[in-house]
């Protein structure tokens, strides 16, 4: 029994080469223009699930990617973890969606669009290109990353000052929303801590150095905010 691509409508007994019910046009000499699952066999059903507009299920693992991605640009030096795995996560994401959008091009070569229900297809297949372009924009103006100093620098100000007023160590798990992997009292009256899983072969934190960096240190310097400094554990 021939069915609708788009819909899943039983084409019999219609008077034109249309779709009741959705208004998708079919050929009956083209096998590829409808569904008939006894005659197209598993790759022709494969092929006609693949050109669908992809649903919820590919939005979340997109935006699911998207979110681990700005949480690894949310530090300096980068979460080294998650963001290898978004590295490899892209590409495949890339090119599943690449080879979904070739397949609807061919089996929908000789559809006419401009109906509404042509716009909102269009529009499903836009979503996850979408989340990828804000992601890219928030990426390339550090906006994750000044977000999470932002939300953490008070938190930071009170373990720093309270550390240099005590002039004793002491290794908290996490400030603000910084993982802290180790904590060091610095010449010239400053305190750094690095954060846990940041940096690849160079680990990287922050230093609050109110009167500049030290003329000898372990660490490299580098300005960020105020009296707040990146300090870079070379390898």
């Amino acid at each position: 029994l021939p069915r609708c691509l788009q819909c899943d409508y039983a084409l019999t007994g219609l008077l034109e080469h249309r779709c009741p019910e959705c208004g998708k046009s079919f050929d009956p000499d083209d096998p590829l223009s409808f569904r008939d699952n006894d005659r197209m066999g598993r790759l022709g059903q494969l092929f006609c699930l693949l050109e669908r507009p992809p649903g919820w299920p590919t939005a979340i693992i997109v935006s699911i990617t998207s979110l681990m991605t700005l949480v690894s640009f949310s530090v300096p030096g980068r979460y080294f973890g998650p963001l290898m795995i978004c590295i490899i996560l892209w590409p495949i994401l890339g090119v599943a969606w690449s080879a979904r959008v070739l397949i609807a091009i061919f089996l929908r070569r000789n559809e006419k669009g401009g109906s509404e229900h042509h716009v909102e297809r269009g529009m499903r297949w836009l979503v996850a290109p979408i989340i990828v372009v804000m992601t890219l924009g928030l990426v390339a103006v550090k906006l994750p990353e000044s977000i999470t100093f932002w939300l953490s620098k008070s938190s930071m100000e009170s373990f720093a000052k309270s550390t240099l007023a005590n002039n004793s160590l002491v290794d908290p798990r996490i400030i603000g929303l910084y993982p802290v992997g180790e904590v060091k009292l610095l010449e010239n009256g400053g305190v750094s801590f690095l954060i846990s899983g940041a940096g690849f072969l160079d680990r990287e934190g922050f230093a609050y150095l109110p009167n500049g960096p030290p003329q000898s240190s372990d660490y490299r310097f580098r300005p960020y905010s105020d009296r707040w400094w990146i300090c870079i554990e070379p390898w």
